[in-house]
Parts: C-alpha cells; structure tokens; sequence
C-alpha cells in the first residue's frame, strides 16, 4: 500500500515549478536576443537609409533636375522612383535593400503615363543590407520581357558595379545615365507606335 507522502509531493511540485521557471527564463533570452538583433538590423537600415539619402540620392536628384528640361516631349517621361516617394516601381524586399532609387524613362501616348513604364529598361540605385558601405548599380530589364511596373527587381538585371558611399565616381555614374538615356531614345524612335483608334463596333455588324 503506497504511503501518504507530502514531502515529496511537494518535492515533486518544486521541481515542475524549477523547470518551469527555467523555460520562462529561457523564452526571456530568446525573447531578448530577437529584439536586439531586430533593433540592430533596424539600426543597420537606417544607417543605409541616412547614408544614401545623404550621398547619391541627393546627386541623382539633382541630375533628374538638370536632364528633366531636356526630355521636353508630351510623350516621354523621366522618372526618379527611391524608397521615400515610389509611384510606379517598387521593390518588395525592403528589409534586404533598405534604400533604393529607380531612374527611368518611359514612352506613353497618354498624358496620364499609365503605361508608361510597364517595358521599361531601367537603372537601379540599390543599398542592400549586405553591403552597407556601399551600393550597387544595375541595368534591369534588359531583355524587355517582364512587366517592371509595381516592380520585381530580378527581372533581367544586368550588374554593372558596386561603389562605396565615401568615394564613388559621380562622373562616371552620369556617363552611365547618359548611354542609358540615349539607347532607350534610339529604341523608343525605332519601335514606338502610336496606338490605332479603336474599331467602330457597328463594323462588325
């Protein structure tokens, strides 16, 4: 016949009690752990952010402001799309690339540039987490096959260099907008068409 024993009843209960303690605390470090390397990666991005808002955002800024004038057509539209104002490109990873700048220019046969950049070639500023003293330059949608609009920032991308935020070559950067500009003026003179008027319904009739 077992015995009538609360001591170690309560001994079993001390050491539930114990353990339990021991996964409370054990949640509480994972827990901690988790927020501290969120707060660092939220540090790293702003750190991204501030560099690259700071540095070649402002001069691509400024290049949109000296080219605008000069793509003086109804039917073409630059476009300087970043991370803090995006209104037809997007890039969906933003916690990998924090800080980004889109620079395009689009044909439209309407004002309201709806389609505008749906088939556009396009250059993408980028700032990945993975190089946070740096960002990369690449030439995307090259192949002219994917929708780019609302934007997937792999579709043929073409990498053409990374440069450092303290030390790149604004120079050579401006070459390379410049030869982007005057390629897609040369295939957009050669393969835009104004669209037909639509059929009158009666004539099938």
């Amino acid at each position: 016949m077992g015995k009538y024993n609360l001591d170690e009843i309560a001994k079993r209960v001390a050491l539930f009690t114990e353990k339990c303690e021991n996964q409370i605390r054990e949640v509480k470090t994972l827990q901690e752990t988790r927020e501290k390397k969120e707060r660092e990666e939220n540090e790293q991005r702003d750190r991204i952010k501030t560099r690259f808002e700071e540095t070649i955002l402002q001069d691509l800024q400024q290049l949109l402001q000296d080219i605008s004038p000069r793509v003086n057509s109804p039917y073409l539209r630059v476009l300087l799309d970043t991370h803090l104002q995006r209104s037809e490109f997007v890039i969906s990873t933003d916690s990998l690339i924090p800080a980004y700048a889109f620079f395009a220019i689009g044909a439209s046969a309407e004002e309201s540039f709806d389609e505008g950049f749906t088939n556009a070639r396009y250059l993408l500023f980028a700032a990945p987490t993975s190089l946070e003293n740096s960002f990369r330059l690449s030439l995307n949608n090259d192949e002219r096959s994917f929708t780019t609009k609302g934007g997937n920032e792999d579709d043929s991308a073409r990498h053409l260099k990374d440069y450092t935020f303290d030390n790149y070559n604004l120079d050579e950067i401006k070459e390379t907008i410049s030869n982007y500009l005057l390629e897609e003026l040369a295939y957009h003179q050669e393969h835009f068409k104004m669209p037909l008027p639509e059929e009158d319904e009666e004539y099938y009739y």
